[in-house]
């Protein structure tokens, strides 16, 4: 079971087609996991000659749960609208983060993003 530990998180992780052929990260929508994309897509995408890269989110599936940390939503909202960071666990700006270590830490310089 492959786990990166990427921002101090860690993330479940599948690799699979060419080390050598252009990738493409697969992210599933926010709180579903990676399992979810059709299988004829991913397969579809093998056999065109990419190399897939799909996970689960943190908090999602096989992935670091944080667990306890349901974020005040008027809060949230609040220090978004102020411009600031809102007290929760994470933000979306993090999970991005994540995938561009994702894409690193298997030793790859650039992916498409579906």
């Amino acid at each position: 079971m492959p786990i990166a530990r990427v921002n101090g998180v860690e993330i479940y992780y599948e690799l699979s087609g060419p080390r050598d052929a252009p990738m493409i990260v697969q992210i599933m929508g926010f709180g579903t996991q990676m399992v979810s994309w059709p299988e004829e897509f991913s397969r579809y995408l093998l056999d065109a000659g990419f190399q897939l890269l799909r996970f689960d989110n943190r908090d999602v599936g096989l992935s670091q749960k944080f667990t306890g940390m349901l974020p005040d939503m008027k809060a949230v909202a609040e220090a978004a609208a102020k411009g600031e960071k809102p007290p929760a666990p994470y933000v979306l700006n993090d999970m991005a983060d994540d995938v561009a270590a994702l894409i690193r830490h298997v030793g790859a310089e650039s992916a498409h993003i579906t």
